[in-house]
């Protein structure tokens, strides 16, 4: 037994070794695939903490290269300059890989060139490719390589990105989404990065496979509407993104969201609207098209959007309130996160006019992130939400 717990602690750090416990007094050779499939590999490639000065020369730990052939989930990172390490022309090729996060804040040369490596070396198995920039960006050249397994690729960038990628990185990134991923079935991206790449006639080119889209950052009207070119059908989709003020297409905005929501509404199984704007949108009114398939719906409204209107038939462009039956047939899940009580009537029947109950909705959670005095108590609030949606599971939420 004294072999496994040295080998297995090999994979542990020392606050995780103090909580483990022996059950067995035989390793059960059957748990190691379950064992590998949970083990995360962090590699750093410099040398040291954060606050450790320079070392003018250094090594990787002598158990790295014996992690690398075992686990299949690897995290690069990288948070100041340093020298190559000694041992590193010793280290293995690595072709087993199934997913990678690498996150750079800063680089040398060595550095990606050894990242790129590992990337194309699990060409092969590689299933999801994961990105978080933090000041500095980068995206290796493929060079025509295929990833057959790939189905989520993830991009996203810290709080201070500086500067904007270079056109050279945007370039590698579209060319890539419309050769080397076949089998793309996630993205995740920064609307701007998007609209950016769109201009290289990558979006019409997408892989027919995708079908989940999660955007984020700063977005406004040509942004979105570059998205129409989007040529598969998405059955799950994530809006987290801020409307700028500086849009001269401002006003067309509501619209084009509209059209991109209505364009995929019939396959849309789960969507989350989180939108937040720079300006005033109170009066703006905002559309949304009859969802058929939708399952989940999150929205989140962080600027008091009170102008809401529902799709309520089909094909003749009539809008009003909200009737589940027409609008929602098939939503288990609800969620809203609101600035205030008014928001969430917009979601509820007015209690003048009945309507049948919605006994399809399984659960409904309200978040409320300002909660005046003055407005409806929450016990009221409960029995309306209760009159509604009988059957489901309620909560609500203060912030």
């Amino acid at each position: 037994m004294q072999p496994v717990i040295h080998h297995v602690c090999k994979f542990l750090e020392t606050c995780a070794i103090k909580q483990c416990r022996l059950v067995c007094t035989s390793w059960n050779y059957g748990a190691t695939p379950g064992l590998k499939a949970r083990t995360s590999i962090h590699i750093r490639l410099d040398s040291g903490n954060n606050l450790d000065p320079l070392f003018q020369e250094w090594s990787w730990n002598e158990h790295l290269f014996e992690k690398l052939k075992f686990g299949v989930h690897l995290k690069i990172s990288s948070y100041k300059s340093s020298p190559l390490p000694v041992n590193l022309k010793s280290s293995p090729s690595v072709r087993n890989l199934k997913s990678i996060f690498v996150q750079f804040p800063t680089r040398e040369q060595w550095q990606m060139d050894l990242y790129y490596k590992i990337v194309l070396g699990s060409s092969n198995t590689l299933e999801e490719l994961n990105y978080g920039w933090r000041y500095d960006q980068d995206f290796p050249s493929l060079h025509g390589t295929i990833f057959l397994k790939l189905n989520k690729l993830v991009i996203n960038h810290g709080p201070r990105q500086t500067p904007f990628p270079t056109v050279l990185v945007l370039q590698r990134i579209g060319q890539a989404l419309m050769e080397s991923f076949p089998a793309l079935q996630y993205l995740n991206v920064h609307g701007v990065h998007l609209y950016e790449i769109s201009k290289m006639a990558a979006l019409q080119n997408l892989p027919r496979s995708l079908n989940s889209l999660v955007l984020n950052g700063r977005l406004d009207a040509s942004r979105v509407e570059c998205l129409l070119s989007i040529p598969s059908s998405l059955k799950k989709m994530e809006f987290r993104s801020i409307f700028v003020d500086d849009d001269h297409r401002r006003v067309e905005l509501p619209s084009i969201l509209y059209r991109f929501l209505k364009k995929h509404s019939s396959t849309l199984e789960k969507l989350c609207i989180s939108m937040r704007c720079e300006y005033d949108c109170q009066d703006v009114e905002w559309k949304l098209p009859i969802f058929p398939a939708l399952k989940s719906f999150r929205f989140d409204d962080n600027s008091r959007f009170r102008k809401l209107k529902f799709e309520i038939s089909q094909g003749l462009g009539s809008f009003g309130r909200i009737d589940y039956k027409v609008c929602f047939p098939v939503l288990e899940i609800l969620h809203l996160y609101f600035s205030d009580l008014w928001s969430v009537a917009l979601f509820l029947r007015r209690e003048d006019n009945p309507s049948p109950v919605v006994s399809w909705v399984r659960e409904v959670n309200i978040r409320l992130l300002w909660y005046p005095p003055t407005e409806e108590p929450l016990p009221g609030l409960y029995e309306r939400l209760l009159d509604v949606f009988p059957t489901a599971k309620i909560s609500i939420e203060e912030a």
